[in-house]
């Protein structure tokens, strides 16, 4: 970026910091601030009239709880599966350890 790049570039945010617009007298080519600017403009004015978040957004249902896990179930082979498959809710762990070359835990067919 050139230094006069960037000087334009700080007095446009300079700018749109204190007025909410982007100066462009001054640049040969407006284009490559114009759309920085309008971004910064629209980001600037969306804060103004937006509540903070804080929590859940209005209208919106509570989360959802996790659900418990049935116990765990060791797999010591990787489990191909095809169709649907039902896990009863087991936490399914592998039995190789931190090995790199230790297999996955499940192979899902295609489709």
């Amino acid at each position: 970026m050139t230094m006069k790049l960037r000087a334009a570039l700080l007095e446009a945010i300079t700018s749109l910091n204190r007025t909410g617009t982007a100066p462009t007298a001054g640049l040969r080519s407006h284009s490559t601030l114009a759309p920085a600017s309008r971004a910064m403009a629209f980001t600037r004015a969306m804060s103004r009239s937006s509540p903070p978040l804080s929590g859940a957004l209005p209208g919106t249902a509570a989360a959802a709880s996790w659900p418990t896990a049935n116990g765990p179930r060791a797999v010591p082979a990787t489990i191909k599966v095809t169709g649907t498959f039902d896990g009863g809710m087991k936490r399914f762990y592998g039995t190789g350890g931190q090995d790199e070359d230790q297999g996955s835990i499940f192979e899902l067919a295609a489709g």
